[in-house]
């Protein structure tokens, strides 16, 4: 009996010790991928956004460009089915329809600017602060050697009050650069917004059109 209980007990070590690598291994590539991501201090491209309601099916999609500044924030250009501008920073948004712009105090909606800085953080590597907010999971698609699902699941409580799960594809390019491709945000009620993002440039400097809309 005692030879099956040590037995019994060197298995149950073995398990949660393979547990705990397996932990590690995701810690150690989530942190390779966030140090490639970092290097990028603005980020340009396409976007398809599509929103979909859980209860009914019905989905919504627009298309556009984004830029995305590690120091600054975040802007969406919309451009189909309605023409706008969505820019987000840590203290104001701005939403501009048809020439018309209004500019909104984040401190009113904290729950909107947590989580375009939230964004903001996966598409400039912000290991640390990411590490902070979320439960990391990143682990290698079956399909290819080159590309990572990373999947966070919120510890922050404002964060937690509105998203369920983001899960985010993230592929390694020939260059060694990784970016960001899809975006999937869950939230509490299963609505769900996807972001397909293609042709992304990484660059030093805004723009005059993207640098207006970050004027303090």
């Amino acid at each position: 009996m005692k030879l099956k209980k040590i037995a019994a007990s060197l298995f149950t070590l073995i398990i949660a010790a393979g547990g705990l690598f397996a932990q590690q291994k995701q810690k150690d590539q989530f942190s390779t991928i966030c140090k490639q991501l970092s290097k990028s201090k603005i980020i340009r491209g396409d976007f398809e956004q599509i929103q979909k309601n859980a209860k009914t099916g019905r989905t919504v999609n627009s298309s556009g460009k984004f830029t995305i500044s590690a120091e600054d924030g975040m802007i969406w250009f919309t451009e189909v089915p309605v023409k706008s501008v969505m820019a987000v920073t840590k203290t104001y948004m701005v939403q501009e329809i048809n020439g018309r712009q209004r500019k909104i105090d984040g401190s009113k909606n904290p729950t909107f600017t947590h989580m375009a800085d939230v964004i903001s953080s996966l598409f400039t590597g912000k290991y640390e602060e990411i590490n902070s907010n979320f439960e990391v999971k990143c682990v290698a698609k079956e399909e290819t050697n080159f590309g990572w699902e990373i999947t966070l699941t919120p510890k922050d409580n404002t964060i937690s009050s509105y998203i369920k799960e983001i899960s985010v594809d993230c592929i390694l390019l020939p260059s060694g650069e990784c970016q960001i491709m899809n975006m999937k945000m869950i939230t509490f009620t299963d609505d769900s917004t996807t972001y397909r993002l293609k042709n992304q440039v990484v660059t030093d400097n805004l723009n005059s059109d993207e640098a207006k809309y970050f004027e303090k």
